[in-house]
């Protein structure tokens, strides 16, 4: 009982004693502290270390998913963006008409807008975080960064280059520019010179370092790379062809405004007997072009040209060893050698030689199958027989059919300078310069015609060309040709099947091939 003072209240110094009669003694009440044993803390502990590894297993495992989601939907963009890249390239095709020899302006530049939009829109994706990391992952990160490597350089010419060809297409008139009536218009060509030139420098470094992306292990993905390398190559090829031409046409064309006209020896070969160039230069003839007018000055047989006691030009003991003196003395036999500027350079000295010192600046190379590309461009020909010559059949007339009609050689000589005279008086009335432009470039990329200019700075821009028709002399990049000489003098050529093969015999410690 508590202690009461007498009125009935406790005393404030009477201490009361707490009540539990209503405390209920339950173990397993939480609201009740109690000690754990060792083990039972060691439970608890391990308890909690499970649960932290399954949230973050489980974060970690959501993470992914949504990697791999932002995986799937940047990879969808991507396929997009490629898909309309293509269809741009389809319809940057399609704004030549190859048989018409026309250009959409309108069309390409806008074809070159959107190709370049869509290979940035592929960039912005593949440059991610997201799949950067994917490059450390063992084994398959090299394709992705084989990929990503391609992606980028193909960035770099959307960004540097394609814009430079923009304004390139810009400033060209291909409405205006032609050839006719023996007259060159290049409208706007001169123009688009310097935007052509940085378009090339871009161009080229960027084929640079397309050509050094490594491939993979994944057959597709290696194919894509290789593709792409292919492709660069040719864009590389393509663009620095047309920058040179708009470089040195205008002054080649005499379109400089320059007093002095120019002269052109046309070297027009017989395939039916070869020559290291593509067959014997069985027709000469001279072309003069005064500010852009092409005038034919006609063609002459080979046989017409005296041969000489010694050679015009200084040859190398090389040229000795291999070709006699026979290459710097006799008409037939100048493009015994391989080296097109070479054969021009002999040409050039011959012709000056034995027709009064008449001023050659250029020789053009051209050979059969040549004549027959243009006339497939330019439209067919008559001869005063009524033999009709087109871009199907004239290969088989001039290499077989004449010598079946008569063994008399002056009528074959003849027959095959007029056909030559028939085929570039086409070609200079043609009026349609594109498609003829778009023919050569074709022809000279199977080394069936050439051009070498005695004017140094013009064949400085000329060389390493197809149409120069040089030989590669790089050190840094050998290569390997097989060149016929027939001087048999025969004609059998037509009937002979030739090929080569090669055999990988073994690899040096340096890296090279034999």
């Amino acid at each position: 009982m508590d202690a009461l003072s007498q009125d009935g209240r406790h005393d404030e110094k009477d201490v009361i004693a707490p009540d539990y009669s209503n405390v209920i003694d339950d173990p397993n009440d939480n609201r009740r502290r109690r000690k754990l044993t060792r083990e039972q803390l060691e439970q608890r502990r391990r308890r909690l270390r499970h649960r932290r590894i399954v949230r973050v297993a489980l974060a970690l495992m959501l993470a992914f998913v949504a990697y791999l989601g932002y995986l799937a939907v940047s990879a969808f963009v991507m396929v997009k963006e490629a898909k309309d890249a293509v269809s741009s390239v389809q319809q940057l095709q399609s704004s030549v008409d190859m048989s018409q020899g026309t250009v959409n302006k309108a069309l390409m530049m806008r074809s070159l807008d959107d190709l370049s939009d869509h290979i940035n829109g592929v960039y912005r994706q593949m440059k991610s975080p997201g799949w950067t990391v994917l490059e450390y992952v063992p084994y398959y990160g090299k394709d992705v960064k084989a990929v990503r490597d391609t992606v980028a350089v193909a960035n770099d010419i959307a960004d540097n280059v394609m814009p430079q060809l923009r304004n390139a297409v810009k400033v060209i008139d291909f409405n205006a520019v032609s050839l006719k009536n023996g007259t060159v218009n290049l409208s706007g060509v001169q123009n688009a010179a310097t935007n052509l030139e940085i378009a090339d420098v871009a161009m080229n470094k960027a084929n640079t370092d397309m050509q050094a992306v490594e491939g993979g292990h994944i057959g597709k993905l290696s194919e894509i790379v290789e593709q792409a390398k292919r492709i660069s190559n040719i864009g590389e090829e393509t663009i620095d062809g047309y920058s040179r031409f708009a470089d040195v046409a205008p002054s080649i064309l005499n379109l400089d405004s320059s007093s002095q006209a120019r002269n052109y020896l046309i070297l027009a070969q017989n395939n039916a007997e070869l020559r290291a160039t593509g067959g014997i230069p069985g027709s000469w003839g001279v072309l003069t072009v005064r500010q852009g007018h092409i005038q034919l000055q006609g063609f002459v047989p080979d046989t017409t040209i005296a041969a000489q006691d010694q050679s015009v030009v200084s040859l190398t003991d090389e040229e000795r060893g291999l070709f006699s003196d026979m290459m710097g003395r006799i008409a037939q036999d100048v493009n015994l050698t391989p080296d097109s500027p070479r054969a021009g350079e002999a040409a050039k000295a011959l012709w000056e030689r034995t027709h009064d010192g008449q001023q050659i600046d250029g020789v053009i190379g051209v050979d059969v199958v040549a004549l027959q590309d243009m006339l497939k461009n330019v439209g067919a020909v008559t001869m005063s027989d009524g033999t009709v010559l087109d871009g199907s059949n004239i290969t088989q007339v001039l290499l077989h059919d004449v010598y079946a009609r008569s063994d008399d050689s002056n009528w074959q000589n003849e027959f095959f300078s007029q056909t030559v005279r028939a085929v570039f008086d086409q070609v200079i009335g043609s009026g349609n310069l594109v498609r003829l432009v778009m023919g050569v470039g074709s022809s000279a990329q199977g080394r069936h015609i050439s051009f070498w200019s005695s004017h140094s700075a013009e064949q400085n821009r000329i060389d390493d060309t197809a149409i120069s028709g040089g030989l590669n002399d790089t050190p840094a990049k050998p290569s390997v040709g097989v060149y016929l000489n027939d001087l048999g003098q025969s004609k059998m050529d037509w009937y002979l099947k030739r090929s080569v093969s090669t055999k990988l015999d073994h690899e040096n410690e340096d890296g090279s091939k034999v």
